[in-house]
């Protein structure tokens, strides 16, 4: 559910929304002399959002509290960074067994550069990629436009023999009749 800011809750209804005990809610309604209606304490959703927020940082630093002592400089250091997310999220990172490279800014430049380069590479080979399949097709039609002519040549071959044979006949018909030629089967 949705908390607005300018809709009002009863404690009961604000106990949806946080994790304190009812007992508590009233002590802060009571400290932050909250509006009373009906014998009732209200809430609006603004101030549940900071209750919620206080638990959150009230949770966290018992997680701390309940972490065993650390050397001095290492608490130093994370105080200096006043950054919980990080922190924790360096924390986790090593928990899980990953590595943290420590790289100076113009290492860590350099290495965002060669990332930025191999992502443009890595394009770029896609992008040939596609060339050479859309080169591939060509070449299969070039390949099956070959084939077409070689057999259409083929073709006009065979018919250009029959011409040939059939005039060859002919002449030959013609010879004979005109008696210029002596037929083959009467000698």
């Amino acid at each position: 559910m949705e908390i607005k800011d300018d809709a009002f809750y009863s404690i009961n209804e604000a106990l949806k929304y946080v994790t304190w005990s009812k007992r508590k809610l009233q002590r802060y309604a009571q400290r932050k002399k909250l509006r009373i209606i009906d014998k009732r304490y209200l809430f609006t959703g603004k101030q549940i959002k900071e209750v919620i927020e206080i638990d959150r940082r009230d949770k966290r630093a018992t997680k701390l509290r309940q972490l065993p002592p650390i050397d001095t400089t290492i608490s130093e250091l994370i105080r200096e960074i006043n950054d919980d997310d990080a922190i924790i999220q360096i924390l986790t990172s090593f928990n899980n067994g990953n590595h943290i490279e420590e790289l100076t800014q113009e290492e860590y430049q350099d290495f965002i550069d060669r990332l930025k380069e191999a992502n443009y590479l890595e394009q770029r080979i896609a992008e040939y990629k596609e060339e050479i399949a859309r080169m591939q097709e060509y070449v299969l039609d070039y390949r099956n436009n070959i084939e077409y002519l070689k057999k259409s040549l083929d073709k006009q071959n065979e018919q250009m023999d029959l011409v040939l044979n059939t005039i060859r006949d002919r002449s030959i018909i013609e010879a004979t009749e005109k008696k210029i030629i002596k037929r083959e089967f009467d000698i």
